[in-house]
């Protein structure tokens, strides 16, 4: 059976599209089989006890190679289905901290320890529980994209004889993904990562037009 301590927990940072090479050096190094991965902006906590809930999916589902929760603010970077990524009645992203978390409570009550398989699942990776068996069988995520390497592993993943599911009684609140909400940089002249990003792909636009 797996527990809470079989579960390792990672927070990779790409940017400017570096991401996937991020991830692929987390995981290789992770002591565990199951490897939690998540954004600098993520707030796991809503959930009291977010890697009880991942192992018990983990038990539940041998089968599967990739979970994820419900997450807010995911539907720019999936091509999965809304309603099967945010919840039924879920706050608005700009609510109050404490609608978030009334959401999160009315999740776990409704849903509890049950998991539900996604077919063909293709979803951001803000949040989200990959083995390591799945991602040696996917080849890993693919090195360079804004999203693709989400995208691309998911296909890779199912693609290897893995299924994909979500962990119905864990709602998580991705920050980053909502305008009003991206990090200021606090030092004067810097930059924040996204408009990093953003400075990147414009220069790579001009780049092509020329």
């Amino acid at each position: 059976m797996i527990t809470a301590d079989d579960i390792t927990v990672v927070s990779p940072y790409g940017a400017g599209g570096q991401l996937g090479k991020a991830l692929n050096r987390h995981i290789e190094a992770a002591p565990t089989e199951w490897v939690l991965t998540h954004d600098f902006d993520v707030l796991l906590k809503l959930h009291p006890n977010p890697l009880e809930v991942c192992a018990a999916a983990i038990n539940a589902r041998p089968d599967a190679g990739l979970f994820f929760p419900w997450v807010t603010a995911l539907g720019q970077s999936t091509t999965t289905k809304l309603e099967e990524l945010i919840p039924p009645d879920a706050p608005k992203p700009l609510d109050s901290m404490k609608a978030h978390l009334d959401c999160a409570r009315k999740v776990w009550n409704r849903y509890g320890w049950s998991v539900t398989e996604i077919l063909n699942g293709q979803i951001g990776g803000a949040v989200h529980l990959t083995s390591k068996r799945a991602w040696v069988a996917a080849g890993g995520y693919p090195g360079i994209g804004h999203f693709g390497e989400d995208h691309d592993y998911c296909k890779a993943v199912t693609a290897a004889g893995f299924v994909i599911c979500r962990i119905d009684g864990w709602y998580v609140y991705h920050m980053g993904s909502i305008k009003g909400h991206r990090e200021p940089y606090w030092v004067d002249g810097g930059q924040s990562a996204y408009e990093l990003y953003q400075a990147k792909k414009k220069q790579k636009k001009q780049r092509r037009k020329r």
